[in-house]
Protein backbone atom coordinates (compact mmCIF):
# COMPACT_ATOMS: atom_id res chain seq x y z
CA UNK A 1 0.00 0.00 0.00
CA UNK A 2 0.87 3.49 -0.92
CA UNK A 3 -0.04 6.22 1.42
CA UNK A 4 0.06 10.04 0.50
CA UNK A 5 0.29 12.41 2.80
CA UNK A 6 -2.48 15.36 0.95
CA UNK A 7 -2.76 17.33 4.00
CA UNK A 8 -0.40 20.33 3.43
CA UNK A 9 0.72 19.26 6.74
CA UNK A 10 3.14 17.13 8.10
CA UNK A 11 2.22 13.69 9.91
CA UNK A 12 4.06 12.62 12.81
CA UNK A 13 4.28 9.65 14.55
CA UNK A 14 2.33 7.86 11.73
CA UNK A 15 1.33 3.71 11.92
CA UNK A 16 -1.32 2.13 9.97
CA UNK A 17 -3.23 -0.83 11.19
CA UNK A 18 -4.42 -3.44 9.16
CA UNK A 19 -7.06 -5.53 9.81
CA UNK A 20 -6.84 -4.22 13.88
CA UNK A 21 -4.45 -6.85 14.31
CA UNK A 22 -1.17 -5.63 12.56
CA UNK A 23 0.71 -2.75 12.56
CA UNK A 24 3.52 -0.75 10.61
CA UNK A 25 5.12 2.36 12.07
CA UNK A 26 7.40 5.61 11.01
CA UNK A 27 8.03 8.37 12.62
CA UNK A 28 7.33 11.06 10.03
CA UNK A 29 5.54 12.09 6.83
CA UNK A 30 6.32 15.15 5.15
CA UNK A 31 4.00 17.53 3.53
CA UNK A 32 6.44 18.39 0.37
CA UNK A 33 6.69 16.19 -2.63
CA UNK A 34 8.40 13.85 -3.39
CA UNK A 35 8.80 13.11 0.34
CA UNK A 36 4.75 12.72 1.06
CA UNK A 37 4.28 9.37 1.03
CA UNK A 38 5.43 5.92 1.75
CA UNK A 39 4.96 2.23 1.50
CA UNK A 40 3.46 -0.37 3.62
CA UNK A 41 4.33 -4.13 2.47
CA UNK A 42 2.81 -6.94 4.10
CA UNK A 43 5.97 -7.93 5.38
CA UNK A 44 6.36 -4.76 7.16
CA UNK A 45 3.14 -5.10 9.34
CA UNK A 46 3.80 -6.86 12.47
CA UNK A 47 0.77 -8.33 14.83
CA UNK A 48 1.26 -9.66 18.62
CA UNK A 49 4.41 -10.79 19.65
CA UNK A 50 6.22 -9.31 16.35
CA UNK A 51 4.92 -11.89 14.25
CA UNK A 52 4.62 -10.73 10.66
CA UNK A 53 1.09 -10.57 8.42
CA UNK A 54 0.38 -13.47 6.26
CA UNK A 55 1.89 -12.92 2.48
CA UNK A 56 -1.41 -13.50 1.81
CA UNK A 57 -3.25 -11.24 3.75
CA UNK A 58 -6.65 -9.64 2.84
CA UNK A 59 -6.89 -6.15 3.38
CA UNK A 60 -10.76 -5.37 4.87
CA UNK A 61 -9.78 -2.47 7.46
CA UNK A 62 -6.71 -0.18 6.47
CA UNK A 63 -6.75 2.81 9.24
CA UNK A 64 -3.25 5.63 9.80
CA UNK A 65 -3.12 7.40 12.71
CA UNK A 66 -1.07 9.92 13.71
CA UNK A 67 -0.03 11.82 16.23
CA UNK A 68 -3.10 14.61 15.53
CA UNK A 69 -5.81 12.16 14.78
CA UNK A 70 -6.59 9.29 12.22
CA UNK A 71 -8.58 7.88 9.45
CA UNK A 72 -10.12 4.91 7.76
CA UNK A 73 -8.81 4.09 4.38
CA UNK A 74 -10.40 0.83 4.03
CA UNK A 75 -13.74 -0.46 5.39
CA UNK A 76 -15.39 -3.34 5.04
CA UNK A 77 -12.79 -4.57 2.22
CA UNK A 78 -13.76 -0.86 0.50
CA UNK A 79 -12.30 2.25 -0.19
CA UNK A 80 -13.48 5.24 1.95
CA UNK A 81 -13.54 8.09 -0.07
Amino acid sequence: FMIVNESGEAWEDVVVVVNDTYRAAVPRVSADHPDNNFTVESRKLLGEGGAPAPADLEVTKLQVRTSRGRADLIVDGREVE
